[in-house]
């Protein structure tokens, strides 16, 4: 939950309120969306990579609480638990107001058509497109941060103008 840190940080002097923006790469590209459903004072965010379900990346490395359901054959609790962790379920994204910039890459390795998922049930999202051609291709662009921090940074400028 990111309230705690956001009372913290507008309690400051040095914080313009206006301006507050957040950025998360990886599994943060689902955490984010997930944290706005809630929070909303963010002038802007970013997801690079968005995702809105864990769990499809996971199906070799299932969490104990979760492999322990599957192998006692608790399909309830299975269920919830999942849904309760790693699923941003389409109730959570129709609360988000904050403005969401989703990075979607050619060849992402965990969360591939993902982000167009996640900003098809965000309105009013920014999709944005990289690709093999540019160089900024797979899960967060290893190869070429550098288009993604400045198209990234020209959105949120754009953003809190």
């Amino acid at each position: 939950m990111l309230t705690p840190v956001v009372d913290f940080l507008l309690a400051r002097d040095d914080v313009d309120a206006d301006k507050l923006t957040l950025y998360g790469v990886s599994q943060a590209g689902y955490w984010v969306p997930r944290a706005l459903a809630f929070e909303h004072r963010f002038a802007a965010a970013v997801a690079d990579g968005g995702a809105v379900d864990m769990a499809r990346s996971w199906h070799q490395n299932i969490p104990h609480v979760l492999l322990s359901a599957y192998l006692k054959g608790d399909k309830v609790r299975f269920d919830k638990e999942l849904e309760l962790a790693f699923h941003l379920p389409g109730t959570h994204t129709g609360k988000i107001t904050t403005p969401l910039y989703i990075v979607e890459t050619d060849g992402d390795q965990f969360f591939a058509g993902q982000s167009a998922e996640l900003a098809a049930l965000v309105p009013g999202s920014t999709l944005a497109r990289f690709t093999q051609e540019e160089g900024a291709s797979y899960h967060c662009q290893p190869l070429d941060r550098e288009i993604t921090e400045q198209r990234m940074f020209d959105w949120m400028d754009e953003q809190i103008r």
